[in-house]
């Protein structure tokens, strides 16, 4: 597993939505958390979404989660975690996302 994957940073292009991504030849990573806050939903609502896309055949997990170490403080202590993160295969893709979602999020 590498963690040394270097971050970018994302802007929509109404500078609403800013997100920090690690980023992999053409491909982006973001987590669950990052999902549910694009979303206005929480992480468990987007990991259900996402076992029901998994269950259903639309994606495979394997090919579609991975999991990265990240290294956070709380409080004096320095804590380690794998947290799961889900795939997004270009900048193009990504940015489309964002467009969605800022849509979505403009019906509300």
């Amino acid at each position: 597993m590498t963690d040394d994957l270097p971050l970018a940073l994302f802007t929509s292009s109404n500078g609403k939505i800013q997100l920090q991504v690690r980023l992999q030849d053409e491909t982006l990573w973001i987590t669950q958390r990052q999902l549910a806050e694009l979303f206005g939903k929480t992480p468990p609502t987007i990991n259900e979404h996402l076992k029901n896309i998994f269950n259903e055949g639309e994606l495979a997990p394997e090919a579609t989660i991975r999991k990265f170490r990240m290294v956070a403080r709380e409080g004096t202590r320095t804590v380690e975690r794998l947290l799961d993160h889900c795939r997004i295969q270009s900048k193009s893709d990504f940015d489309l996302f964002i467009e969605q979602t800022e849509q979505f999020s403009a019906k509300k």
